[in-house]
């Protein structure tokens, strides 16, 4: 049973000291732990080992030997830690509201072929530039080679 609160207790202290220290970490689908709930999960997780070392004499201490089993006590020391975790996270995996859509109202939405007052056409993302038909676009081609081996010269 020792070995086992020390290596749950490991786990536990390593992944609290790391939560501790690091702040707002990603979670589960790229959602984001807060800061403050980060290092709140990880100062119950860090202190499950020292508790669970502490409590069992502490109890035999104050209540008189075996009267309450050792392994009780860690138990419900990592039951207690284990909920905590899990109620501060809740808030994380279960958003208090829906996530919200962008809602533009009927009047602000702008038709794709009219521009707003005072923006220029140009300037709007669905509108195309137009040619200057006072000069001619200069696009220069070359004429291949007779002997050339391009695969791709069909003339």
């Amino acid at each position: 049973m020792f070995l086992a609160v020390i290596l749950i207790g490991f786990a536990m202290m390593t992944l609290g000291v790391a939560l501790l220290f690091l702040g707002e970490v990603p979670f589960i689908s790229g959602k984001r732990i807060p800061a403050r709930r980060s290092r709140w999960i990880g100062a119950f997780l860090a202190a499950y080992l020292p508790l669970a070392l502490v409590m069992p004499q502490l109890v035999n201490k104050l209540l008189g030997p075996d009267v309450v089993q050792g392994p009780v006590i860690v138990g419900g020391l990592l039951v207690i830690c284990l909920w905590s975790v899990f109620a501060i996270l809740f808030r994380v995996v279960v958003p208090k509201h829906e996530a919200r859509s962008p809602s533009v109202a009927p009047e602000a939405a702008i038709p794709l072929g009219e521009a707003p007052a005072g923006v220029p056409e140009q300037s709007l993302p669905w509108s195309e530039p137009e040619a200057n038909p006072a000069s001619p676009p200069s696009v220069k081609t070359r004429k291949p080679r007779s002997g050339s081996m391009d695969p791709f010269d069909f003339s």
